[in-house]
């Protein structure tokens, strides 16, 4: 049987997501976030942004714990689509706040079954999450919020005059406003 990878997972995912009863506006492969040190393999996208990590029968699911750190800072949901023979590792390992999806192949059909359901993030921090926008989404959100910016200005300061005067709830909602219309469907 052929195993159960990224590459077979993720386009089933995608769908899983578009058809879901809570459909996304848009649905993100790979989104490059804190700086580009780290890339969200799926992000569903409504009025915020919801990281789907995707860890197939090879991969090593160790290295959530590392890449837990990068998604939670920048996500105010992340949930874990893995397969059986990491069920065991993710459920112990893996931050509780995370969902977890158990991915199975039933006689050639790809089933996602919900483990857990993703809580909100205590850890999400909306200046790390900033970094995700391009510096020129950066100033034009910052000018829309009558912000003082000048475009000499780093990203990283940008972010934080936008993160020290604005509420989570804000953010949130705007980067995954910024980044949906970047995306073309």
């Amino acid at each position: 049987m052929i195993a159960l990878n990224d590459k077979r997972i993720r386009p089933k995912l995608k769908k899983f997501l578009i058809t879901n009863s809570k459909k996304p506006i848009k649905v993100v492969d790979e989104l490059h976030i804190n700086f580009g040190t780290a890339i969200a393999d799926v992000v569903a996208i409504d009025r915020y942004m919801h990281c789907f990590e995707i860890k197939g029968e090879t991969d090593k699911i160790q290295r959530i714990e590392t890449q837990g750190k990068v998604l939670d800072s920048s996500f105010p949901k992340v949930t874990l689509v893995t397969t059986e023979n990491h069920l065991v590792y993710a459920l112990k390992n893996s931050p509780e706040h995370w969902g977890i999806i158990k991915v199975s192949n039933d006689k050639g059909k790809i089933i996602f079954r919900s483990i857990r359901t993703a809580k909100t993030n205590p850890n999400f921090n909306k200046e790390i999450a900033l970094f995700s926008l391009w510096k020129s989404e950066l100033l034009s959100f910052s000018l829309s919020n009558n912000f003082e910016v000048a475009e000499r200005m780093n990203k990283k300061v940008i972010s934080k005059l936008i993160s020290n005067n604005l509420s989570s709830k804000k953010v949130i909602e705007a980067i995954a406003e910024i980044i949906s219309q970047r995306i073309k469907s």
